[in-house]
């Protein structure tokens, strides 16, 4: 037999499991959607993520310690600071993959120093090469890297 609640009761739980399932999956819904201590960074790797980024850059625009930089940035978005510029520089080659007939030339538009990295790249986030990517997007195409 279930069990009824009353609806204020019902709506009351409700919330309650949802924000409990937010906290548990360190949803940026549940939390500040801006980074405090990694803003800076955000920023920087937004405006330059063609370019060469360290980390110890980054970590003097946060004002944190080098050896804490990657810990705190992971805590408050939820991947390595490489892992974050790698997930920008791919959404962007999906686009550019669309437009640009070489793959080598996306993959330097994006900041990768190589063919090679750029692929292993968007495999890990995509599951699929670039080419694979483009030809689902248009079929007919011959293109090659």
């Amino acid at each position: 037999m279930p069990l009824c609640l009353p609806r204020a009761c019902s709506t009351s739980l409700a919330i309650r499991i949802a924000l409990h399932v937010l906290r548990r999956m360190n949803s940026p819904f549940f939390f500040n959607h801006t980074p405090i201590k990694t803003g800076p960074a955000l920023k920087y790797i937004r405006q330059h993520f063609t370019k060469d980024i360290c980390e110890s850059e980054l970590a003097e625009l946060c004002d944190l310690d080098t050896a804490v930089f990657n810990a705190v940035f992971q805590k408050e978005n939820g991947k390595s600071f490489v892992d974050y510029i790698n997930s920008i520089r791919i959404s962007v080659a999906k686009d550019l993959l669309l437009e640009t007939r070489l793959i080598s030339c996306v993959a330097h538009r994006c900041g990768f120093k190589d063919l090679d990295t750029f692929v292993k790249e968007f495999k890990k986030i995509e599951n699929i090469s670039p080419l694979s990517y483009r030809r689902g997007k248009y079929p007919n195409s011959h293109e090659t890297i």
